[in-house]
């Protein structure tokens, strides 16, 4: 994975925390009927999906359970039709999709950060460029 790939990570995850901020305390029928909320809501999704297309292959068919391509089809989704935007499906991403997909980023973030304190000084060489 590369230095790209972990920033691209955190990102989603940030976007992914935004829009749980966003609807916080929300039902699908106050969300339908807040513009403000909508309109936030699709620009953090459509950045994921914009983001995701930064990933090295290598690190999208390592973790082929994400769906990636379902990611970057629902920012072009967003983006080339906006006012064809289903908002079932985006309340639903949100608050179904988003919870699952958090967990799982959130596992190949620990899968992949080195605990420095872990690291002892005889193992320290094999970490160093």
């Amino acid at each position: 994975m590369t230095g790209t790939d972990k920033v691209v990570l955190q990102k989603i995850l940030g976007h992914m925390t935004s829009a749980s901020k966003f609807i916080a305390g929300y039902t699908i029928d106050a969300f339908v009927k807040d513009e403000k909320t909508i309109t936030a809501c699709a620009f953090v999704v459509s950045q994921i999906g914009e983001v995701v297309r930064l990933l090295s292959d290598e690190t999208r068919q390592q973790y082929p359970n994400i769906p990636w391509k379902q990611m970057t089809g629902m920012r072009n989704k967003i983006v080339h039709n906006y006012e064809g935007i289903k908002l079932p499906v985006l309340w639903n991403t949100m608050t179904q999709d988003f919870p699952k997909l958090q967990q799982e980023l959130h596992a190949i973030m620990k899968e992949i950060t080195i605990d420095v304190k872990s690291v002892t000084p005889e193992k320290e060489q094999e970490f160093e460029p």
